[in-house]
């Protein structure tokens, strides 16, 4: 038998094992695999303020639009680019010293032809992607720019940003080969301060924020990022999920500010912040036991489900963690009680912005059990 003639659901299952390069490959074997292939070659598309990167992107979109799911944008900021005037165009002060180039177009016209003629070309865009350009690992300087375009430049993009039901937005996440994390460029939270993404995300249910291991969002202070969103925006938020955060009251009162309309909240790799150690003076305007208790404390209408993890580590390998009784101990009680959980406790060192674990206070939280009871209050009380 022909492999020409396999059913449809066995070809999905073969394709299902190869890599993209394969795959396009497959698609120019014959015209029967190309029509099979489309779906997947294209349901994710890159644009950027590149302006070969946003062509060939409008490109795919005007001929296979109706295969794309997930829609990423990269913004890029090179080396030779105006950092200064980068960082400035969201206010229309632009200024050019005499050394410094004009910086490239923040989204070149071709982009914006993506979102004309309401969904026209996109009409079954599930998600946007946004991250942060890769080129960090060459910079030592710590006011490098990094940058998103300004919605407002649009009308197009803002009415195709009122429209979306789910966001995600996935923060690049790196260091420069020698130690130093993304997080300590004031490019980069000048940039996620000026992120209007939020103000016409009215239509938005879902909600889907990942930031980088290296680059921790929440919490307040000069080690800190800010949430970039704020207590009434998406106010039809109905789902939101953060991946590394650090808890705080800026994130208290963006979930109770949508208790109207939340059903589920996920926080994953979530700490609460601590003082102490190499980390220097932090923050702290938060504790598990008073965010649980906020929380259980809220009238929510229709929250039902309520998930975190914590990136502490008491439960991991043993090598990276010396096997103590006390440690020992842990672990035994949470195999013998499922329900048991650790509440992680960080900071972020002062020189390099690293994400670094206080194994002591979340064993002294542990201990206590007063967050284990807050969580337990706050699901018992979602239950009912």
């Amino acid at each position: 038998m022909s492999v020409n003639n396999l059913a449809a659901e066995l070809l999905e299952s073969v394709f299902s094992y190869l890599e993209d390069r394969d795959i396009l490959r497959m698609s120019n074997t014959c015209k029967q695999f190309r029509l099979h292939l489309l779906p997947r070659i294209f349901q994710t598309v890159i644009f950027s303020n590149e302006p070969r990167i946003a062509d060939s992107a409008l490109l795919a979109v005007r001929a296979h639009g109706r295969y794309v799911k997930t829609l990423r944008y990269i913004g890029y900021a090179g080396p030779e680019d105006d950092i200064d005037s980068l960082n400035s165009l969201s206010d229309g002060e632009v200024e050019y010293g005499e050394d410094n180039k004009p910086p490239r177009d923040i989204l070149p016209e071709s982009a914006f032809e993506l979102f004309k003629a309401d969904r026209k070309f996109l009409p079954n865009v599930e998600k946007i992607v946004v991250s942060f350009a890769h080129n960090f690992q060459n910079c030592y300087d710590k006011d490098y720019g990094f940058y998103f375009f300004d919605p407002s430049q649009g009308d197009e993009w803002k009415t195709y940003l009122s429209k979306l039901e789910t966001f995600h937005i996935s923060l690049y996440s790196a260091d420069n080969g020698a130690g130093w994390k993304i997080n300590i460029c004031s490019g980069y939270h000048q940039s996620l301060a000026r992120i209007n993404f939020w103000n016409h995300l009215k239509s938005v249910k879902t909600l889907n924020f990942s930031a980088g291991t290296r680059a921790p969002i929440g919490n307040t202070g000069i080690h800190h990022i800010d949430l970039p969103f704020g207590t009434d925006n998406m106010p039809a938020l109905e789902n939101v999920e953060l991946t590394n955060c650090f808890i705080g009251l800026q994130l208290l009162h963006f979930i109770q500010a949508h208790r109207e309309t939340l059903k589920s909240v996920a926080l994953y790799n979530a700490d609460a912040t601590c003082d102490g150690g190499y980390g220097g003076p932090q923050t702290i305007d938060l504790q598990w036991v008073e965010f649980f208790n906020l929380l259980a404390d809220t009238d929510f209408r229709c929250l039902s489900s309520f998930v975190f993890t914590s990136r502490a580590p008491l439960t991991g390998r043993r090598e990276q963690y010396p096997l103590t009784n006390e440690i020992e101990g842990v672990r035994e009680s949470m195999r013998k009680n499922p329900r048991l959980r650790l509440f992680g406790h960080a900071r972020l060192d002062e020189k390099y912005r690293m994400w670094l674990q206080n194994e002591d206070e979340t064993l002294v939280c542990f201990r206590e059990g007063k967050a284990q009871e807050a969580l337990e209050r706050l699901l018992g009380k979602l239950k009912k």
